[in-house]
């Protein structure tokens, strides 16, 4: 593996270009089940027709621990927010069919969300009083039957959603991954783009997205700001909190 080009930084992973291939690093020592956990949840969604990179092969030698995909070229579309009203609009727009296309596909392979939501929900930051207006949600997401459950990206928001030059889109970061509730997955959507893009594009996105589906119940988006808050920095947890 080459790793002199950096393409990417997140929390605790580095991704590199290698030619036509991408190599997340993950810092530490995340062990190779959370590894392999992820490269799993990538490969289901490529194989269920999703718009991932497909993935070649897990590393785990030398030291470094990391999933090797295929290359996505292009730019994020959180690159073209806030350059005009009407790219906010389009990007938005693109947000919200990609995930809905994402959202007629099902497997039984990713895991259910119930007890990350429940953890969310405990975190020690987030107010009690708005873990408990999510309480009741969280028990009817937990109890969701199989039928009316599909793939989630988990985390999907324009910083991991990448347009090539043809305006085909390819979504990253998958390592969230699971088998739910799509109005929670929009949900999750909502409050990562609230911390990360601001109002002006969270708001746009929701009115997208209810133009199109069901609106989200209140108690349901709380429980994916919730999910978003939990995965989020600290820097972006405190600006989080000012917005709810």
């Amino acid at each position: 593996m080459n790793l002199d080009k950096i393409i990417a930084l997140g929390n605790g992973v580095t991704v590199f270009r290698d030619g036509e291939k991408s190599v997340k690093v993950f810092v530490g020592n995340p062990g190779a089940g959370n590894l392999l956990s992820e490269a799993m949840k990538q490969a289901v969604m490529y194989e269920s027709g999703i718009a991932v990179p497909r993935v070649r092969e897990v590393a785990c030698a030398d030291g470094v621990r990391a999933i090797v995909s295929d290359y996505a070229a292009g730019v994020t579309l959180g690159t073209l927010i806030g350059k005009s009203r009407t790219e906010v609009s389009d990007c938005a727009a693109q947000l919200v069919g990609f995930q809905r296309k994402m959202h007629e596909k099902s497997s039984a392979m990713l895991p259910d969300v119930a007890e990350r939501l429940y953890a969310a929900l405990r975190h020690p930051e987030l107010p009690q009083s708005f873990a408990a207006d999510a309480a009741g949600a969280a028990d009817m997401i937990a109890a969701l039957p199989y039928s009316m459950r599909r793939i989630c990206h988990g985390k999907l928001s324009p910083d991991n959603l990448i347009a090539d030059d043809c305006g085909k889109l390819t979504a990253t970061g998958c390592g969230d991954a699971f088998s739910g509730y799509p109005a929670l997955d929009a949900a999750i959507t909502y409050g990562r783009s609230l911390c990360l893009y601001g109002g002006t594009f969270a708001e746009e996105y929701l009115k997208v997205r209810c133009e199109t589906a069901d609106p989200i119940d209140d108690g349901v988006l709380k429980c994916g700001i919730a999910i978003a808050f939990a995965g989020v920095g600290s820097d972006n947890r405190k600006k989080l909190l000012g917005m709810i």
